[in-house]
């Protein structure tokens, strides 16, 4: 646990301020909100690289409770869970030194479990029960429908559209866990790679160690993909019980597909920096795995494939021998940086 000190509660109370600026800004400017979560939690992260725990923690209940008081008792819950628990596990990695792996997962844990709470939290204080969400909805819908026939839109079409949305409505509450673990792991994703640019500049080397392009899963979480692709594929086999069962395989392939597109991102950006490519060709690269990911779902599977062949060890750049010529007769040209 860490001391607090004059210069740790100075520390603490400049996060504290940035926080709670963060979770206002947040609250009123919902558009915004989407790009500025991910910056929230890094405060907190180091107050609590810096001075420990119990500041991190400290700090992370201020914000809560001054983001309260400013915005309502939902934001202030989101904000203490983001900054308390996304935050602290952040600051907790970078001091323990762990590996881009284990905070990745540990952080994507903290913002599940945070998105689940102050979700719960926010249902309750709007007191709605499922009858009057189900209303508010057909009635939303209805009003939807109307405007878009007075659009000119064929009834049909609108007719059928509303349809496929109250049947993807009814879905989610089924896909909860998938949903919370995605949004979850695209915020740790983020907010990792906020503090990979941002820490270093702020004279905090250590979050250097954090690069992207090691990033690679241990071999066995391939089989999470595997048995949630399985499960899909053989549900009508299980009698009395195939919608449960293809539920519960398609909440592990949404996860891990999505776990694994994070892996795939990574290899390119391995190979790109490796190749010294500029940064054009980068974004290209980028942009083409992006593209590949939605046609084909093929970032996901050449993130998966990784975890078997490790491509980053069979095609790495061949160092030379210290001393050694290179093509060109300068020595050591097939020297690489290391991302």
């Amino acid at each position: 646990m860490g001391s607090f000190s004059t210069g740790a509660t100075s520390e603490a109370g400049k996060a504290v301020a940035l926080a709670v600026v963060l979770s206002v800004v947040t609250a009123f400017v919902p558009f915004l909100g989407i790009f500025l979560m991910p910056v929230l939690p890094l405060p907190t992260a180091y107050v609590t690289y810096r001075r420990g725990l119990g500041v991190g923690l400290a700090t992370a209940f201020g914000a809560g409770v001054l983001s309260a008081a400013l915005t309502g008792l939902g934001n202030g819950v989101l904000t203490l869970l983001v900054t308390g628990l996304v935050g602290s596990l952040l600051g907790v990695a970078l001091a323990r030194k762990w590996g881009f792996t284990t905070t990745l997962l540990a952080v994507t844990g903290g913002g599940a479990l945070t998105f689940g709470v102050s979700t719960a939290v926010t249902w309750f204080i709007a007191g709605l029960g499922i009858d009057q969400f189900s209303k508010l909805l057909d009635e939303s819908m209805a009003a939807a429908s109307q405007m878009y026939v007075s659009m000119g839109m064929d009834p049909a079409v609108v007719d059928e559209a509303s349809v496929q949305l109250r049947e993807w409505f009814s879905m989610l509450p089924y896909m909860l866990p998938s949903i919370l673990g995605v949004a979850g792991l695209m915020l740790a994703s983020a907010s990792l790679a906020l503090v990979a640019v941002v820490f270093p500049h702020l004279g905090e080397k250590a979050a250097g160690d954090l690069a992207f392009s090691r990033f690679r899963l241990h071999w066995s979480a391939s089989y999470g993909f595997i048995f949630g692709l399985a499960l899909l594929i053989f549900a009508g086999r299980f009698e009395g019980g195939a919608e449960s069962v293809r539920l519960v395989g398609l909440n592990l392939f949404v996860f891990f597909q999505t776990l694994f597109f994070i892996q795939g991102l990574a290899l390119v950006h391995w190979f790109a920096t490796s190749r010294g490519y500029g940064g054009g060709t980068k974004v290209a690269m980028y942009t083409a795995a992006l593209v590949g990911q939605l046609m084909l779902q093929f970032t996901s599977w050449a993130g998966l494939l990784d975890t078997w062949f490790d491509y980053r060890k069979r095609y790495a750049v061949a160092t030379p021998p210290v001393g050694s010529v290179g093509p060109r007769g300068s020595e050591g040209a097939g020297d690489q940086e290391e991302m």
